[in-house]
């Protein structure tokens, strides 16, 4: 995958996933045919490398069919909206009211997500290319983004890895501690129950793979199957500033219920039936010792809790984080909480009810991940975000450069943050943001040279991203490749005083 043109090859040689998570890598634009003999094969919308869009000749995961197995819609609507001829399904439903937009972009999103883990589960020998600047999509409506980090984690989930792959990968990672990046999302994979686990072990210690395995965190195969992931994604970096990763591998759904696939309402009712025959039957039970009352006192305190209260989080905190922050926030609080309701001995239904808060911490957990919900509760406590919060992209870029000028680069890089969460293609603040991470503690030079590699991929003559690749260049003592960037800075800006401050 050196070149677009020589884009192409077989799932034996690299599966989707991998696939995926290098297209976006490069931005690719474009259609990822997948086909062959063997499968019914389709085709992947990617714009600048995240699939929004997945067809298949046999109508596999249909929208309709897919809100109704949610229990979202009914049949009966969805037969009316089809009589709307000339009509997108999705917004005849939300004429009629039998749902809303929110929902249909939900679902389109698992739309994405399904066909693409179905794809990724054909034959080895199956073939994909890639057709840059593809125009069959024009005349359709707008897809819906899937982060390709996403659908590897499933991916990864549903069909396994190939044994010769990670093997390699854990060959590169050799003894050194399992260190994730600072600069990295580690949520976009959406990793959930034991592979979350495995995250919190990484962030909390930072153990080697030999100790991650010991510690019984996991099973072996989920462990394997984790670090892989984010050694694909350049998610891990080794000591200090060496990083693993598997672009040269030789070649050999997260799951959309819950992990244990018990509906969220059924946890509610029985939670409450566990909450109340616990603490009835421990306000009885006078032979219990007081440690246990007070037990059972604090969980059912917890239990009547809201989930920003019931998870300990600062409601302001989660009011002004970015996306990332808050799905940081509820991964550390959570597990907090968590760990201190692991099961004790006691009689039978206490054992019940550290279940029942279990439950209810996952539902915490599992509500405030919702943007919507999580609005809901601050509005509930009467907490508003701070000015800054509703700041546009723009004044936030010239914001977060001013920190960055007073010595301040985390907060420049929080506000960074938020600027490309509200406008993600917008390439000034990409650079930006790649410019600030740069001048945090112990930032990894190389991962950064490659961002601005793909940046100036897309636009050669992008000013901003030129000028602080020049001095990444710089740092990294590729003198000669650093001045021919601000050689043609100037060309671009002849009056770039920074520029020429530097070049001469």
């Amino acid at each position: 995958m050196s070149s677009d043109e020589e884009a192409r090859g077989s799932l034996a040689q690299m599966p989707l996933g991998e696939g995926l998570v290098q297209a976006f890598d490069r931005r690719w634009t474009g259609a990822l045919e997948v086909g062959g003999p063997d499968t019914d094969g389709g085709v992947l919308e990617l714009i600048h490398g995240v699939p929004v869009r997945v067809l298949v000749p046999d109508g596999y995961a249909r929208l309709g069919d897919l809100l109704v197995e949610r229990g979202l819609v009914s049949e009966d609507e969805i037969l009316a909206a089809l009589e709307h001829e000339g009509t997108l399904l999705g917004a005849a439903l939300v004429a009629r009211g039998a749902t809303d937009e929110q929902t249909i972009d939900r679902a389109l999103g698992a739309q994405v997500l399904a066909r693409a883990v179905r794809l990724a589960g054909a034959p080895p020998s199956t073939t994909w290319r890639f057709v840059p600047g593809d125009g069959r999509f024009v005349e359709l409506a707008p897809g819906r983004r899937v982060d390709p980090l996403r659908i590897a984690a499933v991916v990864s989930e549903t069909h396994g890895t190939d044994d010769a792959r990670v093997e390699l990968v854990l060959m590169l990672l050799d003894d050194a501690p399992l260190v994730l990046r600072d600069d990295v999302k580690v949520e976009r994979f959406g990793f959930q129950g034991e592979a979350l686990a495995v995250v919190s072990k990484l962030l909390a210690e930072e153990p080697t793979f030999a100790e991650l395995l010991a510690s019984g965190v996991a099973p072996d195969g989920v462990c394997r199957r984790v670090v892989h992931l984010l050694a694909s994604a350049r998610f891990l970096r080794q000591g200090d500033d060496a990083r693993a990763s598997v672009r040269s591998a030789p070649s050999s759904p997260r799951t959309l219920a819950r992990d244990d696939g018990v509906p969220l309402s059924s946890r509610r009712v029985t939670r409450i039936q566990l909450r109340r025959v616990a603490v009835a039957r421990g306000a009885d039970d006078v032979e219990a010792s007081d440690p246990l009352l007070e037990r059972r006192a604090a969980a059912a305190a917890l239990l009547e809790q809201g989930p920003i209260e019931r998870l300990g989080l600062d409601a302001q905190a989660l009011a002004d984080g970015t996306a990332r922050r808050v799905t940081t926030m509820l991964e550390a609080a959570h597990s907090e909480r968590a760990q201190a309701w692991q099961d004790e001995s006691g009689p039978e239904d206490f054992l019940a009810l550290q279940g029942a808060v279990r439950a209810a911490l996952d539902e915490a957990r599992a509500t405030l991940a919702d943007p919507d919900a999580l609005a809901r509760e601050l509005e509930r406590l009467g907490v508003e975000p701070s000015p800054e919060s509703r700041m546009a992209p723009d004044e936030l870029r010239e914001r977060a450069l001013y920190a960055l000028g007073c010595q301040d680069p985390e907060t420049a890089s929080r506000l960074c943050e938020r600027a490309t969460e509200l406008a993600p293609d917008d390439l000034e603040f990409l650079a930006t943001a790649a410019w600030v991470r740069a001048h945090l503690a112990r930032p990894d030079l190389k991962v950064l040279l490659l961002e601005f590699d793909d940046l100036l991929l897309l636009e050669p003559e992008h000013v901003n991203a030129r000028y602080y690749r020049a001095m990444l260049r710089r740092r990294l003592g590729q003198d000669a490749a650093a001045r021919q960037d601000l050689e043609k800075v100037l060309a671009l800006a002849p009056d770039h005083a920074a520029a020429r401050a530097q070049i001469r």
